[in-house]
């Protein structure tokens, strides 16, 4: 052992110096001082009251034992190693290991110093294998060379330093702790600190070129964490945080990694983790954190120029989190979270996946120029938008919720949009592909709900919503060649459209509901109607109006439709309508079109306006009741029935039209407080089944049809026609018949009843008419071209009933009649006639052939009942044969000819009147002849068809009782009837004629008034076959009066 009283010097000018046992200098310094070129070496304890000092200009230093200065403790060589073997301690300043040249500094014990402890080489490796402790600061420092620190480094008031001016690594295994900063830094080099690092202020770790390696915990206790590389990686697996600031990793060229779960990373403020382009080599870096990465109050901000971006832990910011590479893909593999601004994902060509939820303070912006975009999460942007967006090529799908405190928005140029659960936007979901050439589809998997717009759009793409949507105000699905699939229910409080452009169908599964106006449309141009179809399974409602419109496609709504104002469904091309329930349009019209189609609606048609259904060509089936406030129209224009089911009822008119081809089928009752007109104007029959009733007029029309009144039971059917102010006019103009089937067993009734207005019946074609019963308050009017008349029962203040055809036949069981019948017609059968009550006037008839020139082939009124003190007046009748009834006084036949016979008869006398071959037979209370060569009505028609007889014709009054006026020729009277004895009848003349007398010539004129009438002579046993002639007497009054 050396002692000093005060100091310990060691000194040569050239070699070495070696103390093999301990120096202690009580009270001042040891000193080791070689001038030139020497090494000093060291093995026991070195102890000095004040400092201690090894300096050599070229040489090793190796400090073997403990060395301890009672102020400082410095070793110097000017070129060559330091070696500290043992502990350092410098109990009141510095430790300072410094090579001025070339050498390394090695240490294996702790070193301590009140102040600072600082080891510098100019070009050597430094390596501190024990701990390390400054009062102030701990620095390393070599011009070229590595940096080891093997055990712990503390800068208790001020920094550590771990500098490499050039090329070296950095290595760190035990902890490194400093009062301020921490900085490790070199200019080409690996820095590798493997141990917790904490800088009470700041850390930082920069290379020039190489990689940094965390292996613990990197704290900056108030200020910023910095791992920067020029050229190399940045590989964290420990925690790296920034208590008060920002953590900042920063490579070139390099990938910056951090280990799962421990790696992880926190800042106060921002992180910012960026890799940049490597311009020598064109190598970017990927960024990969395995741990959660934290800015707590700001921002985070991972970038790189060309790499991919993982995170597999919660990434989370106070302010915003941005992630950007430029090539290269990012998975989010956790939670990425902004509590107070945006979440940014970005890429230029490279794919975006996360599997954790995303949420934002403000907005979420996930966009990649080329690739495809994956959110398994939950995304969430508290109040401002998110917005998901692929540019030049790549799909979207969304596995998780979507929250969006604004706009929800997604975006894809060539790519599917899949949102596979719940989206809710507090303002607008947009979803949209721009897709012209390859097919880019959208899906709602789970419920959508706007508090503003839904609008969604593709170009070439189908488009779903598999749950529920909602929009508060306007909700639009629209693509241009592409199917719409809404397959639960859809709402919005203003429009619903869903429109496809060019092909494309719509199917809406669930119920549809708009509080404006709900919109469904397709134009597809092609043939196949499976490309522009429109399907509405569940109910349709808005709060104006309702539109589905095809080009060619069919149209199916199945649910119940209900507008406030309008429901319109149209198909301008080849396409049906089919409705399974109820259409309601409150306040306006429902018109359904088709232009190829049927029309076919399963439930009750209601409008606050008008109903109208129009088919180009295809059948209209309306299976339940149909009701307007104003009119109802149906019309067929080319091919298609009309099938009313249920009843009809219109505050207006109801039209329903056949233009070429179909049948008007009502199985409902009909009502109109205007007017009713069915027409089937080409080919077609129009069938009632049930009542029908207007307050105005009914006009049925059909061309080669039948106008039918068939019920819909086995069993017997009364069918009512009823107008109450108007007209009923029933008309045929081709081939068919205007019946009902009253005359078969169990057969239906038709009642047509005109309360106030007449009724008019036109057959211009070739069929019958036959009817129970036609009553109407003014004209009766029956007119047929070529067929037979058959009724039960016909009323009319005027009845004018027309047969154009000759050889068909009028037969009326009952009429009713207030004033005047006109029948034109050669066969006519009454059953019975009688007169309206309260009528006070003559019933006139008015009988003519099928032309005025031609005679009545029979006409026949087997009972006239007129009202009381009314009498019966057959203004003029030329007939063949005929048979008329009245029970009147007077019953009148001002101008008579018969060219056959015909009888006439009130309730007590019965005359004949012969036109040829006259035969006096029993039953008949007097017998009169028309010379039929004579005074033919044809050659004086203007007089005939006149009011006036000027004596050319015959005629009859049945005045009263058995009195009768007649002008004519007298055959014959009855037993008991009486003549005035200025007239004689022909068989008492003939009976004094003998079998001698020329019967062949005139045997005179018989003057009867001023009627001349040239007599010709019959064979006697014709004319007075098994009568027996009674004398000449006058008669009594009470008796017949023939004059």
């Amino acid at each position: 052992m050396s002692q000093g009283g005060t100091s310990v010097t060691a000194h040569t000018g050239a070699g070495d110096i070696t103390v093999g046992g301990s120096v202690k200098a009580e009270k001042e310094n040891v000193a080791l001082t070689v001038d030139g070129e020497g090494d000093i070496s060291t093995t026991g304890e070195i102890n000095a009251r004040t400092s201690v000092a090894a300096q050599t200009a070229a040489g090793i230093i190796n400090l073997g034992g403990n060395v301890t200065g009672g102020t400082s403790v410095t070793a110097h060589t000017g070129a060559g190693n330091i070696i500290v073997g043992g502990a350092v301690t410098a109990e009141k300043e510095n430790v300072a290991l410094t090579v001025d040249g070339e050498g390394d500094i090695s240490t294996t014990g702790e070193i301590n110093a009140r102040t600072s402890v600082g080891a510098q080489t100019a070009a050597g490796i430094i390596n501190l294998g024990g701990n390390v402790t400054g009062g102030t600061s701990v620095t390393a420092h070599t011009g070229a060379g590595n940096i080891i620190v093997g055990g712990a480094v503390t800068a208790e008031k001020e920094n550590v330093a771990l500098t490499v001016d050039g090329e070296g690594k950095i290595s760190t295994t035990g902890e490194i702790n400093a009062g301020t900063s921490v900085v490790a830094q070199t200019a080409a080099g690996i820095i590798n600190l493997g141990g917790n690092v904490t800088g009470g202020t700041s850390v930082t770790a920069h290379t020039g070129a190489g990689g940094i390696i965390v292996g613990g915990a990197v704290t900056a206790e108030k200020e910023n964490v910095e791992l920067t590389t020029g050229k190399g990686d940045i590989e964290v697996n420990g925690a790296v945080s920034a208590n008060q600031a920002n953590v900042s990793l920063s490579a070139v060229g390099g990938d910056i990694t951090t280990a799962n779960k421990i790696g992880t990373i926190y800042a106060k403020q921002n992180v910012g983790i960026k890799v940049t382009l490597d311009d020598s080599s064109g190598n970017g870096g990927n960024i990969i954190a395995g741990g959660s990465v934290t800015a707590e109050e700001g921002d985070v901000d991972m970038t790189t120029a060309k790499g991919n971006i993982e995170t597999n832990g919660a990434i989370k910011a106070g302010q915003s989190v941005t992630a950007h590479s430029d090539d290269g893909y990012i998975i989010a593999g956790g939670s990425v979270t902004a509590d107070k601004l945006n979440v940014e994902m970005t890429t230029i060509q490279g794919d975006i996946k996360t599997t954790g939820n995303i949420k934002a303070g403000q907005s979420v912006k996930v966009e990649a120029t080329e690739g495809d975009i994956s959110l398994g999460g939950t995304v969430t942007s508290q109040h401002s938008d998110t917005e998901v967006t692929t540019h030049t090529r790549g799909h979207i799908k969304v596995t998780g919720e979507v929250q969006s405190g604004h706009d929800a928005k997604f975006m894809t140029d060539i790519g599917n949009i899949s949102l596979l659960k719940f989206v809710n936007a507090d303002n607008d979901v947009i979803a949209k592909t721009q897709s012209e050439n390859e097919k880019a589809n959208i899906v709602f998997g789970g419920d959508v709900t706007a508090h503003r717009d839904i609008d969604v759009m593709t170009l070439l793409g189908d488009i779903t919503f598999a749950g529920n949507t909602h929009a508060d105000h306007d909700l639009k699905a629209l693509t241009d060649n592409g199917d719409i699939y809404i397959e639960k229910n859809a709402v919005a409080g203003n429009d619903l459209s869903a429109l496809t452009q060019q092909r494309g169908n719509i199917s809406i599964d669930g119920n549809a509901h708009a509080g404006h106006n709900l919109k469904v449309l397709t134009n597809n141009t092609g043939t196949d109607t499976k490309d522009g179809s429109i399907s509405v399974t569940g109910n349709a409602t808005s709060g104006n109006d309702i539109m589905a419109n095809t080009i060619n496609g069919n149209i199916s709504l199945k649910g119940k439709v209900r507008a406030k104002r309008n429901v319109i469904a149209e198909s301008t091309g080849v396409g049906a309508i089919t409705s399974g329930n109820d259409i309601t349009a409150e306040l306006q019209d429902v018109r359904l079109t088709t232009n190829s189609g049927k029309i076919d609606v399963g439930g009750n048609v209601e409008a606050g306006h008008n109903v109208a259904t129009v088919s180009q060509t295809g059948d209209i089936h309306m299976q339940g009741d149909v009701t307007a406030k104003n009119d109802v129209t149906t019309r067929t224009a080319v091919d298609g029935d009309i099938v009313f089911e249920g009843n009809v009822v219109a505050d207006r008119d109801i039209l329903a039209d056949t233009i070429k081809q179909g049948d008007i089928i009502f199985n409902g009752k009909v009502r109109s407080k205007r007017s009713i007109a069915a027409n089937a104007q080409n080919t077609g029959s129009v069938i009632l089944r049930q009542d029908i009733d207007a307050d105005k007029d009914i006009a049925i029309n059909a061309h080669n049809g039948n106008i039918l009144f068939v019920g819909n039971n086995p069993t017997t059917e009364d069918i009512h026609a009823t107008t109450k102010t108007g007209n009923i006019t029933l008309r045929l103009t081709g081939i068919g018949d205007i019946k009902d089937s009253h005359r078969e067993q169990k057969g239906d009734r038709a009642f047509l009843q005109a309360e106030k207005g007449n009724i008019t019946i036109e057959h211009l074609g070739k069929g019958e008419v036959s009817l129970y019963k036609a009553d109407a308050a003014g004209i009766n009017k029956v007119t047929l071209q070529d067929g037979n008349a058959y009724f039960e029962y016909a009323n009319g203040d005027v009845m004018e009933w027309t047969l154009a055809n000759p050889e068909k036949a009028m037969l009326i069981r009952n009429m009713e009649i207030g004033r005047i019948l006109n029948t034109q017609a050669q066969n006519v059968s009454i059953d019975n006639i009688t007169q309206r009550p309260l009528v006070k006037a003559n019933l006139v008839i008015i009988p003519d052939g099928t032309t005025a020139d031609r005679a009545i082939n029979d006409f026949t009124i087997r009972n006239i009942n007129p009202n009381q003190g009314n009498g019966v007046i057959i203004s003029r009748l030329w007939t063949n044969t005929g048979y008329i009834k009245a029970n009147a006084e007077p019953f009148t036949l001002p101008k008579l000819y018969v060219l056959d016979q015909a009888v006439f008869s009130n309730s007590v006398t019965t005359s004949r009147v012969y036109g040829a071959n006259p035969q006096i037979t029993k039953g008949y209370d007097n017998y009169y002849w028309i010379d039929t060569n004579i005074n033919n009505p044809r050659n004086a028609l203007r007089i005939w068809r006149s009011d006036y007889n000027d004596g050319r014709w015959a005629s009859m009054n049945f005045a009263y009782d058995r009195v009768q006026f007649s002008r004519g020729n007298l055959l014959d009277l009855g037993d008991n009837y009486y003549v005035y004895s200025q007239r004689i009848p022909l068989t008492d003349w003939m009976s004094y004629k003998t079998a001698f007398d020329d019967f062949d010539v005139p045997f005179g004129k018989n003057m009867v008034g001023n009627y001349y009438q040239d007599f010709y002579r019959y064979p006697w046993n014709i004319m007075i076959e098994n009568r027996v002639v009674t004398t000449i007497k006058s008669a009594d009054e009470d008796e017949i009066v023939v004059e």
